[in-house]
């Protein structure tokens, strides 16, 4: 974790790399959750498969995101918690995109690995991040925040989600990306 310097002294919450992780939290809760409602919808009736086929892919992202994490510390020591963040993010994009392209079940499950891995890659990092930026007395007030950051996200996310489904699948996956 020597990529990121480490915030040992009494300062200010908003430096620019917690900034970047509040702001980064927030889109990608944002994207995460402009698909998430509608993934199901989206199978269905573009893929073709069962509600309960449907409700499986959406549990194996959520596998995946959790099994994935368990890689998140031994990656970050080795390569640096910017890069696991960022390879987190880039991995989520070819996830997202996959899903207008998968006319398989194999294909429908690689989406779901790969947008799955890339979320367990960047949010567990993300956090143990902002750990190390803040200094120990604002802590929480910097957890707090980037709750409300990915929280705004998540309740942004279905709207827009929404909005974009109502024009084209194409479009919201690739929105999400």
């Amino acid at each position: 974790m020597s990529d990121v310097q480490r915030a040992d002294h009494p300062g200010r919450l908003f430096t620019a790399p917690v900034t970047t992780l509040l702001v980064t939290s927030f889109f990608s809760s944002l994207s995460g959750f402009i698909v998430t409602p509608f993934i199901a919808v989206y199978l269905v009736s573009h893929a073709h498969v069962s509600v309960q086929a449907a409700g499986l892919y959406i549990g194996f992202i959520y596998w995946c995101l959790t099994a994935g994490s368990i890689i998140d510390g031994p990656l970050s020591e080795r390569f640096g918690v910017k890069a696991v963040m960022i390879a987190g993010l880039i991995i989520r994009v070819p996830g997202y995109l996959l899903f207008l392209w998968a006319d398989n079940s194999a294909l429908l499950l690689l989406a779901c690995l790969v947008t799955g891995l890339g979320g367990s890659l960047y949010f567990p990092t993300s956090k143990a991040t902002l750990i190390l930026l803040t200094p120990e007395r604002l802590r929480l007030r910097a957890f707090a925040v980037r709750n409300m950051c990915a929280n705004v996200g998540v309740a942004l996310g279905p709207l827009l989600g929404a909005v974009l489904l109502h024009f084209s699948p194409a479009l919201l996956f690739i929105t999400a990306s």
